[in-house]
């Protein structure tokens, strides 16, 4: 194999794997009233951790009075379940939202890409 063909096989390789290993959204908690996230985030899921440490997400949450009130999530398969799903706020420890960040994605897809594909054509032009 040929010094330039190896060199671009590695800058592939590295696009790769820097895609797999990234992720655009995450849970972040809030350090808020879960009331105040609600309202102001609208999120479509929020996973609240109780003050025994149990975990609950639902979906669609709403904070009608003292309750968050959502759909809870089937972890095995992802839906979300009919039965509504109440929590007093009271017995919330916190609450975390799921956030996306685009600008990593932007960056690497509007400057990195290009720039390994620039040279990756440079290292096996002739």
């Amino acid at each position: 194999m040929s010094r330039p063909r190896r060199g671009a096989r590695v800058l592939l390789y590295l696009l790769f794997v820097n895609l797999a290993c990234s992720s655009c959204s995450h849970w972040r908690r809030q350090w808020i009233d879960p009331t105040l996230v609600v309202e102001r985030d609208h999120p479509t899921r929020l996973r609240a951790t109780l003050l025994d440490g149990s975990r609950v997400e639902v979906r669609n949450p709403a904070v009608p009075g003292d309750s968050l009130v959502g759909f809870p999530m089937d972890n095995r398969e992802g839906g979300a379940s009919v039965k509504p799903l109440a929590v007093a706020l009271r017995d919330l420890d916190y609450v975390e939202a799921r956030r996306s960040r685009s600008a990593p994605a932007v960056l690497f897809f509007g400057l990195v890409v290009p720039f390994a594909l620039g040279t990756a054509i440079a290292l096996t032009w002739r």
